[in-house]
């Protein structure tokens, strides 16, 4: 269950971490999507990472139509990274 996750994400992640808005990101994104382990979770992170990194490739040299989108999705990539990163240092090193 994801629960679990949840839980096991809040015990390991440093509480200096817990208050901002990256982390719950991360409580929302495990909760949303129904992920139940860790390994789901990377996998998750490393598709969406990759999903966003071609759009912002592809849609770079668009005229400024997209501005909007292309910092919207600069924005989610940084958050996926920085939980992808908690997920390998706090939840993976054991």
């Amino acid at each position: 269950m994801s629960f679990e996750l949840i839980e096991e994400i809040k015990k390991k992640v440093p509480e200096r971490f817990q208050s901002e808005p990256d982390f719950k990101a991360l409580i929302d994104t495990v909760r949303l999507n129904e992920i139940h382990s860790k390994i789901d979770l990377l996998s998750y992170f490393d598709k969406e990472i990759k999903d966003i990194e071609n759009w912002i490739t592809g849609n770079i040299k668009t005229g400024g139509t997209i501005v909007k989108d292309l910092r919207d999705k600069m924005i989610r990539l940084g958050t996926l990274k920085t939980g992808k990163q908690w997920l390998i240092e706090y939840l993976l090193k054991e």
